[in-house]
């Protein structure tokens, strides 16, 4: 779900959320369509940017399933908008390079790219060419297997090798962009188009610190080399980090913004084009047997309005001007359901 966020737009986004409160408590709202409300430039409601499925048109859940693609793109005009299983499968299966060692070789990059666009999705999938409008797609890296020290998994069940470090991962990253994706001058039989964004790696601090033993510099140094490894290959995208899945900014005394976010901005910064976070609402009674991670989560109104404040205005004091956001995942979630067919 694809949000690139100034706050001018967040403004507009509240307003939507305080009618349909006030519809909710039986509130009567009067509306004068003689008044047209603009924040800045912005009139219109933009669903490109706002209403998006963590989906791409590749996916195999949708084979047998056309009539729910087709309700969700056409009727209710909803956009595709997160891939972040298909870099790390191709990953896993990749051949590596006899030169260097801990490398994948890109003649591998280079087939399985050309056998993606040309077979699977241009003549496979033709009959979803027409939704080609309906994607605007930023693609991601997983802790596993880009992560130091990680060993790919074939799913033949072969050894696999070891990846080597960060600006491997990174030199995957930028070939997979370049060879997976068609150019835009290029007709659809082509392949998909090729995404704007990439996360280098999802919600990497979660797993690698908070449940793990690693210091965020670490993520962060290697969002550095991963960035520089991928702009070595592909420099016509926006690369982004460090994908943050709990923003809770004012823990413990707000050491956890000085020990992440801060530090992102002051170790990654000037490799970022955009910093990419997860905003949640978690429900208490659903999640983890009963009990809320971090408590209640809900990160909606004052807020989101207060995470991404402080966001702007340290990229501000930093750099001299406020990098853009990336809201990547967001909204509600019940884990005693979303398992389920």
């Amino acid at each position: 779900m694809p949000l690139i966020l100034v706050k001018k737009c967040l403004f507009l986004g509240s307003t939507f959320l305080v009618i349909n409160l006030c519809f909710s408590q039986q509130v009567s709202v009067a509306v004068d369509l003689s008044t047209k409300h603009q924040v800045a430039e912005v009139s219109l409601f933009n669903r490109k940017k706002f209403i998006n499925l963590h989906a791409t048109l590749t996916e195999q859940d949708w084979n047998g399933e056309e009539d729910k693609l087709a309700y969700m793109l056409q009727d209710l005009d909803v956009y595709l908008g997160r891939d972040n299983g298909s870099m790390k499968w191709y990953m896993n299966q990749a051949v590596e390079d006899k030169k260097r060692k801990g490398f994948v070789d890109p003649n591998y990059i280079i087939s399985k790219g050309k056998y993606q666009r040309e077979k699977i999705y241009g003549q496979k999938m033709s009959d979803r060419h027409h939704y080609d409008t309906h994607l605007d797609l930023v693609i991601g890296g997983q802790v596993h297997p880009f992560w130091f020290g990680e060993r790919t998994k074939p799913y033949q069940g072969h050894l696999g090798w070891k990846i080597k470090g960060a600006k491997a991962s990174g030199d995957f990253m930028g070939r997979f962009l370049k060879e997976f994706y068609r150019d835009i001058d290029q007709p659809v039989s082509k392949g998909q188009p090729r995404p704007k964004y990439i996360e280098i790696l999802n919600e990497p601090l979660y797993e690698l610190v908070t449940t793990g033993n690693h210091s965020p510099l670490e993520i962060f140094k290697f969002h550095n080399e991963a960035a520089k490894g991928i702009r070595a290959n592909f420099k016509d995208v926006m690369i982004g980090g460090y994908t943050a899945a709990f923003p809770i900014f004012e823990e413990n005394n707000f050491k956890r913004w000085h020990q992440r976010m801060k530090l992102f901005y002051d170790t990654s910064g000037d490799y970022m084009d955009f910093i990419s976070v997860h905003l949640y609402d978690f429900n208490k009674h659903h999640f983890n047997n009963g009990k809320a991670f971090h408590g209640p989560i809900n990160h909606k109104g004052s807020r989101v309005e207060a995470t991404l404040d402080m966001m702007e205005h340290y990229s501000y004091l930093k750099f001299g001007q406020v990098k853009p956001f990336m809201i990547s995942e967001y909204g509600g979630r019940d884990h005693s359901l979303e398992w389920k067919p």
